[in-house]
């Protein structure tokens, strides 16, 4: 997981794939509260949905900059065939393998049926998790709960 630092905000985990258009429309939607310093996001990048998530996930695992990897997958993301932007890496490194398999095990123990999956703890101290994308109010409740500690 690649977590992007920030000091007033309690975290939230989003469990995602490369080629998730449920989960690049959660993305685009939370840009600008990230943008803003006001959420703090954790990534667990799976690759599951299609043949090329794997590859995909290895490249933004892989990444000198794991952000800036997701950043371009989700700015080059092509709506029309549901597919994440990042050219595939198909001979990652064993360590990049483990961690994508670790993120996958997670999800499997979780026992998620697909992403994106949001889980945070509230403010006092319950465990959140919503599977599938959240209407405009739950996000705006999640955002909500989230950016006060």
């Amino acid at each position: 997981t690649y977590t992007l630092s920030l000091h007033d905000a309690l975290p939230i985990y989003i469990v995602i794939d490369p080629n998730c258009i449920f989960c690049h429309q959660l993305y685009e939607a939370l840009v600008p509260q990230i943008a803003a310093g006001t959420l703090q996001v954790h990534w667990i990048v799976t690759g599951l949905i299609k043949p090329s998530s794997q590859g995909k996930a290895y490249a933004i695992l892989a990444a000198e900059d794991p952000l800036a990897a997701l950043a371009t997958n989700e700015k080059t993301f092509n709506s029309v065939t549901e597919e994440g932007g990042i050219t595939p890496l198909n001979t990652p490194a064993a360590s990049v393998q483990a961690a994508l398999a670790a993120n996958e095990a997670f999800m499997c123990k979780m026992q998620f049926p697909g992403t994106p999956v949001i889980l945070y703890e509230t403010s006092n101290g319950m465990p959140y998790i919503k599977e599938g994308v959240p209407s405009d109010d739950e996000l705006k409740a999640i955002i909500h709960n989230s950016s006060h500690s």
